[in-house]
């Protein structure tokens, strides 16, 4: 007992010494069963030896610290940049490695060191595996017209094996205008009207999904450009100036207009807020300047001088030949038209070619061919005027099998290509052609055919081209046509029938692209021929000759709301006459005039009748009655908007001559037969042919052929 009093004793000793001293021999107390020191750390171990992420990604790991069973198991963390170098990323304390944004391809060194024991440390490789990104040395850039830029892209990613791109140009809204694009990237803007804006895109030759692009803006300077800058123009003649603003994004396009009176002084004129100049009476030649300046930008203008030419004397001027002048030629056929704004066409035929010439309100063209000019052979024109300045001509031509009708286009500058309009396969010759254009740019051409029996066959134009088939409208000769401006024309013909049945007068009405039935608007009691047409905004009227037994009268009918009214005579309804190739003509407000020749007796006269829109005033010669009118040749009226009409004629003179006579109905009455073709005065000099146009202010163009040593075309105006 006592023995192990002293033992248990002697122990406590030992430890006690142990604790309050480094003794030899005392380890013994801090080691575990295998000889390890319970406080020592042997090792430190990683969940995950390597990893790999995104830019951005995360791992965590987890650290074990080995050793004796009273080890301390925390870890420090640090991270060692590698080749990330300053986008290295960072590690938390708990040991989850969050990665930085590196451009390319690098590695990093997650390192987990024990606390008990820091010489004990282990490390793991993080790749940060960079996607392929391709940059560009801009994202956008601002150029002018023509200017150029030099874009540069940057490969990075996937350790970047290809730095290559492909450009390419996306135009935008520059269309047609974008520039170019080089294969190294340098871009050259194109020269747009207005601001607009492209894309050029690089994109990666290594991973064509990965690309980047850039904006480019195109800035056009604000401009203001007119449709004419320089023009001259008669007294009280009138321009419509066209401005149009382009560049720095038109973010305004209106404009406003100034008059600079110029030498024109107090008769400068007048400038409208829409552009429209209207020239003043200045008693000599002076000028004036337009201006239009940008609403957007006052500073930035542009502007027109105008010279404005002294009124001109009233009445009929001086004739001007205007054909080809050549010995032993023969112009003949010449017709014309009117616009309104003060421009004439005349067309004609010359041997066998047809020519037209243009009156620009000044002076007139040289004479140009328009017709097909393959066979030759071309004869009778027409022609006509849209509201535009545009105009169309038709003539028939030998197409080395038949005749056919040809047209050509007048665009306001130039002619166009001649193209045949009837049927290439008919088996008959197609004669006398009409033209009717409608102010909006239609037209209709009609002229009579055989096949198998005379037809009146019409062809359509639409404003841009011809039918390709032109349509039948029915049997007949002569046909005469008309439009009125709404869209609806009028055709009348007549039809010969086999004795005993009289040839009569039929019509046909052009409405939504379709032809009436054809129907007879004459009483059938007496043979009818020779028909004219006229129409307004709602109504038509037909003219005739007819036979009543006794005498050839001139006969009338009124289109009105779908219907005709009862053929009435319109020349003098007793005793004998002998009426020849009446016309007509009409205003926009329903009055119309009537002309024809009586060949009764000799001398011939010119007799008229005019309608006010409900009443028929009367018949009275217009030809002076002294000598007489030319059964030979076919007259011609022609009204303007006011209601105010011109007849035309051929007359013999005292001396024998033919000449060219005019007569001017003011609405109330007719003013006097004048003579105007001033070169017909010499002896042994005569006019043939005569043809005239009026347009809606009362202005008229007249031409003729006329006869000395050699034919030629000659015009003339009237100046009301």
């Amino acid at each position: 007992m006592k023995s192990s009093t002293r033992i248990g004793s002697l122990a406590r000793y030992l430890v006690m010494a142990c604790a309050l001293s480094a003794v030899a021999g005392c380890d013994w107390f801090d080691s575990d069963s295998d000889g390890n020191k319970k406080n020592e750390v042997t090792d430190v171990t990683l969940n995950v030896g390597t990893a790999a992420v995104v830019p951005g990604g995360s791992v965590t790991f987890v650290a074990t610290v080995v050793g004796g069973n009273k080890v301390d198991p925390t870890v420090t963390w640090s991270v060692d940049p590698g080749t990330c170098g300053a986008q290295a990323g960072s590690i938390t304390s708990s040991g989850t490695y969050t990665a930085g944004n590196p451009l390319d391809d690098c590695q990093v060194t997650v390192r987990a060191t024990s606390v008990g024991d820091p010489s004990q440390s282990v490390s793991a490789t993080v790749s940060v595996d960079a996607p392929v990104a391709v940059t560009l040395n801009f994202s956008n850039a601002t150029l002018l017209p023509g200017a150029s830029q030099a874009f540069v892209a940057t490969v990075t990613g996937e350790g970047s094996a290809s730095s290559a791109v492909t450009w390419s140009l996306d135009a935008g809204s520059c269309g047609s205008a974008a520039g170019s694009l080089a294969a190294d990237g340098l871009y050259t803007a194109g020269t747009p009207a207005d601001d607009c804006q492209v894309t050029v895109t690089a994109t990666s030759v290594a991973d064509p999904s990965k690309s980047t692009s850039a904006s480019v803006l195109v800035d056009v300077a604000l401009s203001v450009k007119l449709d004419v800058t320089d023009l001259s123009l008669p007294a009280e003649g009138t321009k419509t100036f066209v401005a149009t603003v382009t560049g720095a994004g038109s973010a305004s396009t209106a404009v406003t207009w100034s008059l600079d009176a110029g030498t024109c002084g107090a008769d400068a004129g007048t400038l409208a807020a829409d552009g429209t100049y209207t020239a003043g009476k200045p008693a000599t030649e002076c000028e004036v300047t337009v201006t239009a300046k940008s609403a957007a930008d006052p500073s930035v203008s542009a502007s027109a001088t105008i010279t404005v030419l002294p009124p001109t004397a009233t009445g009929w001027q001086t004739p001007v030949a205007i054909d080809v002048p050549a010995l032993n030629s023969r112009p003949q056929e010449p017709q014309v038209a009117t616009d309104g704004s003060g421009n004439s066409i005349a067309v004609w035929q010359q041997d066998s070619v047809v020519y037209a010439a243009h009156w620009d309100g000044t002076d007139w063209s040289l004479p140009v061919a328009i017709d097909a000019g393959t066979n030759g052979n071309a004869s009778r024109p027409q022609v006509g005027f849209d509201g535009s300045g545009n105009a169309i001509a038709v003539w028939t031509q030998w197409d080395g099998f038949r005749d056919r009708v040809y047209a050509n286009r007048w665009d306001g500058t130039a002619w166009g290509t001649a193209a045949m309009i009837s049927s290439a396969g008919s088996v008959g010759n197609a004669d006398l052609p009409q033209l009717a254009v409608d102010p909006s740019g239609a037209a209709i051409a009609m002229w009579e055919q055989y096949i198998f029996g005379y037809v009146v066959v019409a062809n359509y134009f639409d404003g841009t081209q011809w039918g390709a088939t032109p349509v039948v409208i029915g049997s007949g000769n002569e046909p005469q046509l008309a439009f009125n401006g709404s869209g609806k024309a009028m055709a009348a013909w007549y039809v010969d029938r086999p004795y005993p049945l009289s040839t009569r007068i039929y019509t046909s009405v052009f409405e939504a692209d379709t032809w009436s039935s054809p129907a007879p608007i004459d009483d059938g009691t007496g043979d009818a021929f020779l028909p004219d047409v006229a129409m307004d905004a709602t109504g038509a009227i037909v003219v005739w000759k007819q036979w009543d037994g006794s005498s050839y009268r001139t006969i009338a009918s009124r289109w009105a709301a779908g219907g005709w009214s009862a053929p009435e005579t319109v020349s003098a309804t007793t005793g004998d006459m002998r009426v020849n190739i009446p016309r007509v003509a009409m205003d926009g407000s329903g009055n119309a005039v009537v002309i024809w020749i009586d060949l009764r007796s000799s001398p011939y006269h010119m007799y008229a009748n005019t309608w006010n829109g409900s009443a028929w005033a009367g018949v009275g010669a217009i030809d002076g009655g002294t000598t007489s009118a030319s059964d030979s040749d076919i007259p011609g009226v022609s009204m303007d908007a006011a209601g105010r009409a011109m007849a035309i004629w051929i007359q013999r003179d005292a001396d024998g001559w033919d000449r060219v006579y005019t007569n001017r109905w003011d609405g109330n009455q007719w003013l006097g037969p004048q003579v105007i073709d001033a070169a017909g005065a010499a002896v042994g000099a005569e006019s043939f042919n005569s043809a005239l146009a009026m347009d809606a202010s009362g202005k008229a163009t007249a031409v003729w052929v006329h006869s000395t040593v050699q034919d030629r075309v000659y015009a003339a105006h009237y100046v009301p």
